[in-house]
């Protein structure tokens, strides 16, 4: 059977060479034959579109001619790989291509003005990303409104410096430094800087883990690459958007290698200094749930390059580590000087400047993971807090562990996985059981156990790229059968877990037996090749892996062209044009989580915009004891609702609360507009839009009123 096959194999690879044109077109026409089945049986809700039609169609001609040419396209892709991840960035920015799910609002926000209906390619929009369609884009579009400039005075209607907390776009030359997928908008129309912004970090970051996995597979570009698509489109790294810190992690180990290696007295010193560049980057991204814990990671991966390199590293070589911290001292310091008040502002707040962890109760969302291939297609609520690397813990952890046993019997020294698996064990310690000293040791009380359970993840990723890439072996396993047998009964167990945490999770059915069953399936064979370790199937358990990530890609957040919903309604048209003519008026929204950050991006000033610390200018004027400062103390979107009872704040959520503000109290905090959905019946209420049952009132104040 097999000497069949494989004559079948040489039949047709003969055929192909003699008949080489006429297979490539039948090739080319049979794939462009999968874009018009995919528009056909899975948009059947939808008309054809024909971008997404060309998007697929690209996709799988690249794809499939590629593979046509064998390890002759593969080698071309990897000789030019920049030049073509640089040429497809290009088209996506001149495309005005990004990720945002920004069309949500098209029915929320004037639904009768439809200004969205061919923006999105593929995918589709996630009410859930509420932090970067809503808040994220509205930062962006109300600096655009201002010229970029350091200080802005329309963010909670105060003057904010915007290079630390909030760090948003401006043209400062420190703050682009800190920020360099910033630059688009020093030269690009809106919407193509936008996409360049929103873009640029995820070119990077395939890049640098490209490079970073074939410095720790030994040069396995295949194993490389689809690792690198493991862990880039990860679900966790998708729905939460956090490829910049996976890329500057990935940046800083691979110059670390190459100043390591170089020979050159010139080499080590500007290595030294792009080192202290990108330290500088990693610093400003100021959140240190998701710094902490991948700085360990980094620690850990760069001891592990010092030691490799130590016969090389000399005495003098010392000195070089002057110039990193120089570096990003200069470019750290003034943001944090300049921004001193505003930082100690947020450092006090309750949430989440005073949040401390102890750790513990982390166990559950150490197997959400499991599940989270499905999320895309079946909703799961806030898919954002339980999404995960696709990591098969904890089977690389017990294989670390064995491997580990093993080292020492054999006397073989092995310092990357002694403490690979040494961190992934305080992490995992920290996460389950907690612990306040330990926290405060080693600063892990500033991230929640459900961000660290994502590192966590992460490194069994590690561990396994390290256990495939350097305990593989040639011949057949002799226990295949044994191994067969642990990985479907752990297969059956986690999955069990799995189901049992998200349907308590969602109070449903959300993982039926149908469900179940793919998923046993699924991580069974997953399961199985990681355990077995054979060269020849490594590259099935990474290709396999590498496909799923695809789908996550593709699945997860929509590609959408432009952000017409911000620039091309009416109301925003209308704001635009009352707030250049009127720049210092103070507006507000009433009644809704979403028209406050409209009216910022079409550039109001808006007090209650998200609020980045407690807006005392304003809230003591309606609360002069502090009654409610433990509502209004913290990062928070703020929700208005107009009453004829005395103002008082209510806490919806950590980040979320409610200003229920007196009639009377809106001329008191010099309110001069309000943009709502609701109809209001005052005198003092001057009514200068009305469309698309949304309204634009002016605000009339009687000073007798102001002074009391």
């Amino acid at each position: 059977m097999k000497n069949k096959f494989k004559n079948i194999i040489g039949k047709i690879k003969e055929t192909k060479e003699k008949h080489f044109i006429l297979f490539l077109f039948a090739t080319i026409i049979l794939l462009a034959c999968i874009p018009l089945i995919i528009e056909k049986f899975i948009y059947t809700q939808e008309p054809f579109y024909i971008k997404r039609f060309i998007f697929y169609l690209m996709f799988f001609e690249s794809v499939g001619i590629v593979c046509y040419f064998g390890k002759k396209g593969f080698s071309f892709l990897y000789k030019y790989r920049y030049l073509i991840g640089i040429i497809i960035f290009i088209i996506c920015v001149c495309l005005k291509i990004n990720y945002a799910s920004s069309p949500v609002l098209d029915n929320i926000i004037q639904p009768s003005f439809k200004v969205t209906e061919n923006d999105i390619i593929i995918g589709k929009t996630r009410a859930i990303r509420t932090d970067d369609y809503v808040i994220g884009i509205s930062d962006v579009l109300s600096q655009y409104h201002n010229n970029y400039n350091l200080e802005n005075d329309k963010i909670m209607a105060r003057k904010l410096l915007m290079n630390l907390y909030p760090r948003r776009v401006n043209n400062n030359i420190i703050s682009i430094l800190c920020s360099p997928e910033q630059v688009g908008f020093l030269f690009l129309p809106f919407e193509n800087a936008y996409s360049f912004f929103k873009l640029f970090m995820w070119f990077v970051a395939f890049f640098s883990l490209f490079e970073m996995i074939m410095i720790l597979s030994n040069k396995n570009k295949g194993m490389s690459l689809f690792f690198t698509l493991l862990v880039e489109f990860s679900p966790v790294v998708l729905w939460f958007d956090t490829v910049s810190y996976v890329a500057y992690i990935s940046l800083l180990f691979n110059v670390l290698y190459l100043f390591l290696k170089s020979e050159k007295v010139w080499h080590k010193v500007i290595f030294s200094a792009i080192f202290g560049w990108l330290g500088a980057c990693y610093v400003m991204l100021i959140y240190p749930a998701w710094q902490i814990p991948y700085g360990y990671l980094f620690l850990v991966l760069a001891i592990s390059l010092i030691y490799k390199f130590k016969e090389k590293i000399k005495i003098k070589d010392l000195l070089y580590a002057i110039i990193p911290m120089i570096v990003a001292a200069g470019l750290v310091l003034p943001n944090i000087i300049s921004s001193l008040e505003q930082y100690k502002l947020v450092t006090n707040t309750l949430y989440p400047g005073k949040r401390s962890i102890n750790g513990g109760g982390g166990f559950l969302y150490l197997f959400y993971y499991l599940g989270s291939i499905i999320f895309p297609i079946k909703e799961v609520g806030n898919a954002c807090e339980i999404s995960g690397f696709i990591s098969l813990f904890p089977i690389p952890i017990v294989l670390g562990i064995i491997q580990f046993i093993k080292n020492i019997r054999n006397k073989k020294k092995d310092i990357f996985l002694c403490l690979i698996l040494l961190l992934e064990l305080i992490f995992l310690y920290f996460d389950i059981f907690g612990g306040k000293i330990l926290g405060k040791i080693t600063l892990l009380y500033m991230v929640p156990t459900e961000r660290l359970s994502i590192v966590i993840h992460l490194i069994c990723i590690i561990i396994m790229i390290w256990l495939l890439s350097n305990y593989s072996i040639d011949k057949k396993r002799k226990h295949g059968i044994i191994i067969c047998i642990i990985s479907f009964i752990s297969s059956l167990i986690l999955v069990y877990i799995t189901r049992r945490i998200l349907n308590s999770f969602t109070s449903s059915l959300y993982i039926g037996n149908l469900i179940t069953s793919i998923l046993v399936i699924l991580y069974f064979i997953l399961f199985y090749l990681l355990i077995y370790n054979n060269k020849k199937t490594n590259i099935l358990l990474a290709l396999i892996l590498g496909v799923i990530s695809i789908f996550q890609f593709l699945t997860i957040n929509p590609l959408v062209i432009g952000v017409d919903v911000y620039l091309d309604k009416p109301l925003s048209t209308e704001i635009t044009k009352i707030s250049e003519k009127d720049k210092d008026a103070i507006w507000i929204s009433t009644d809704s989580e979403y028209l406050q950050q409209y009216a910022l991006a079409s550039g109001a000033r808006v007090l209650n915009s998200t609020n980045f610390f407690p807006n005392y200018d304003y809230w003591k004027i309606i609360d002069k004891d502090k009654k409610y400062d433990k509502v209004y103390n913290r990062f928070g979107r703020v929700v208005i609702k107009l009453t004829d009872n005395t103002s008082s704040f209510k806490l919806l959520a950590p980040d979320v609360f409610i200003l229920y503000l007196n009639y009377d109290d809106v001329c008191k905090l010099d309110i001069d507009y309000i943009v709502t959905e609701t109809k209001y019946d005052k005198e003092e209420f001057n009514t200068i839009y009305d469309e698309g049952d949304t309204y634009i009132y002016m605000i009339q104040c009687d000073k007798n009123t102001i002074s009391k």
